[in-house]
């Protein structure tokens, strides 16, 4: 990142638990920090499939570790794509 490299920034937009974190570094001003959105997740699976077990974080882990394929969205480009939050979730597969 560029704040990270010493370069001067005027305004930084970034998800918050980042600019949090640059906040208690001292890196940027907390006065001036102002929520610009709010992001909801959703999880859906095709017609017909069972409906996964998500009702608690390992479920959710198990749900997505035991899948075949995933399918994430690019942030703002309305396209699905095999995300590299995707392939991260693959790799922790027990070999």
């Amino acid at each position: 990142m560029r704040l990270n490299r010493g370069e001067e920034i005027d305004v930084i937009i970034m998800a918050a638990p980042r600019l949090d974190e640059l906040i208690k570094e001292g890196k940027v001003r907390a006065d001036g920090r102002v929520d610009l959105a709010r992001s909801n997740i959703a999880m859906a699976v095709k017609s017909g499939a069972p409906k996964p077990d998500i009702s608690s974080l390992a479920a959710l882990k198990k749900t997505l570790l035991g899948a075949k394929s995933i399918a994430c969205s690019d942030s703002g480009q309305r396209r699905l794509s095999d995300h590299r939050a995707c392939s991260e979730a693959r790799a922790c597969r027990p070999h």
